[in-house]
């Protein structure tokens, strides 16, 4: 094994997304735009370097990177960095540059005042998961409402005269509509640009959450208007003039098949009745798109899992474990494993 620290490490230089990509294709085995990283990576604002890389003369074999995030943590801002693309070049795995390049990262959040770094590491990271000091916080769960069972079951079977018979899709979704809760007075429309409407709605509703990255505008623009790669939906629930919630799909055509994603609908803790006129609207946004299924991610058992179960959504088969890194002792980590506390969505990663 070639010792690692013949390697140099050095963060993000301009003019380093090419080579940064043909890395990513290498280490996935599929690509992306160098429009699409730079978002991802250095759309948001950061005060210290959040992308590390290892080199082999000039060839970039290693990248470890976090999001920098604004989180609430119990009533007071702190900055976070989300673990995301940490990839290594086939040719130089097992050779210890994922320790060395997220320890160096590490230590250089750790001095600049990030409080963590939160992420989903896999099973591929091994025993280097402990090594590197994530503790496990809770389940994220995949949750699948299938709007349209009989084209998923005959695209599985093979069956595609199933694919056809839209009446058992009918009887199901009706089934499911029973699980509506009146929508009052509540008015949905889409929204091409985040405003002031939205730092006034998180500044309302912060309160009701323990823990959350902060959903200010600059938030909603950058995660989702802003993307240049999916197309996201932004959707707006008023009442009157004043904004109550928000919600955020996609539509992509998967493996023959067409799925829906919601990374997020955000509302205050209690406030069911906007909830349900966002997930009514996006539901019935999807069946005149020929929604097949639709997913979401929230952690299991909290708040939001349940008002997914009530609307219809089923656990999946799987989910990712939210694991955090602890910079500052002063974090209140027990509480932290709570899922309830949280507003957490999968929108807060890079999954969904």
């Amino acid at each position: 094994m070639t010792d690692p620290s013949l390697y140099p490490i050095r963060g993000y230089a301009p003019k380093d997304e090419e080579g940064i990509t043909q890395l990513f294709q290498r280490a996935y085995g599929h690509s992306i735009t160098e429009d699409h990283w730079r978002w991802k990576m250095k759309g948001y604002p950061s005060t210290v370097e959040n992308v590390w890389l290892a080199l082999d003369g000039d060839r970039l074999i290693f990248q470890y990177a976090g999001l920098p995030l604004c989180y609430q943590l119990g009533g007071q801002v702190w900055r976070g960095m989300v673990g995301a693309d940490a990839m290594t070049d086939p040719d130089y795995r097992r050779r210890g540059l994922l320790t060395r390049v997220s320890q160096h990262a590490f230590e250089v959040w750790r001095e600049a005042g990030v409080a963590f770094n939160i992420g989903l590491p896999n099973e591929k990271w091994g025993s280097r998961k402990d090594a590197l000091g994530w503790e496990p916080l809770f389940a994220l769960q995949w949750m699948v409402y299938p709007m349209r069972p009989e084209a998923i079951l005959g695209r599985k079977l093979g069956w595609h005269f199933l694919r056809r018979m839209i009446l058992p899709g009918r009887v199901w979704r009706v089934f499911w509509q029973r699980a509506r809760v009146g929508t009052g007075n509540v008015q949905i429309e889409p929204v091409a640009q985040a405003g002031e409407a939205f730092d006034r709605f998180w500044d309302n509703i912060r309160g009701d959450f323990q823990f959350s990255v902060v959903r200010d505008r600059q938030w909603v623009a950058w995660r989702y208007l802003d993307c240049p790669t999916y197309p996201y939906r932004v959707l707006a629930a008023r009442v009157g003039a004043e904004l109550r919630g928000y919600a955020v799909y996609r539509i992509a055509a998967e493996d023959q098949a067409v799925r829906g994603f919601i990374p997020e609908i955000i509302t205050a803790r209690q406030d069911t009745v906007t909830w349900h006129a966002l997930v009514n609207t996006v539901l019935h946004e999807m069946d005149a798109a020929g929604v097949e299924t639709v997913m979401t991610q929230v952690p299991r058992h909290a708040w939001q899992f349940r008002q997914y179960q009530k609307r219809g959504f089923l656990p999946g088969r799987h989910g990712f474990q939210v694991r955090m890194v602890q910079f500052d002792p002063a974090l209140p980590f027990a509480e932290l494993r709570d899922p309830d506390r949280w507003l957490m969505c999968g929108g807060d990663f890079d999954a969904i």
